[in-house]
């Protein structure tokens, strides 16, 4: 059996729509000759983004349904994988309209 020498991780940025996640996992394990399968997964979004990445991915269990369904060993995630942007003042963003 072949050893890796590096480690796979996959970073995200996403808003509102979680599924851009699984479509492009999608993408490297099915489109990609040898397949990129992710040691690990972080998503950076902002406080809204949070909630419907939260909801749909981790509470629903899209996610795992999808690791199911191609038949991938767990790739581990949870709610520190995500990561909510934050202002200058260090609170986090609800949304990103402006450059500050």
């Amino acid at each position: 059996m072949e050893t890796k020498k590096y480690r796979e991780v996959l970073i995200f940025v996403a808003g509102t729509t979680p599924q851009i996640i699984t479509e492009t996992l999608y993408g490297l394990i099915v489109g990609k000759k040898p397949p990129v399968i992710p040691d690990e997964v972080y998503i950076l979004t902002t406080e809204s983004g949070k909630k419907k990445i939260q909801e749909e991915l981790v509470h629903k269990g899209r996610l795992a349904g999808f690791q199911k369904e191609f038949g991938l060993r767990g790739i581990p995630f949870d709610e520190e994988n995500i990561i909510v942007l934050t202002d200058s003042r260090g609170q986090p963003l609800d949304d990103i309209r402006e450059a500050d």
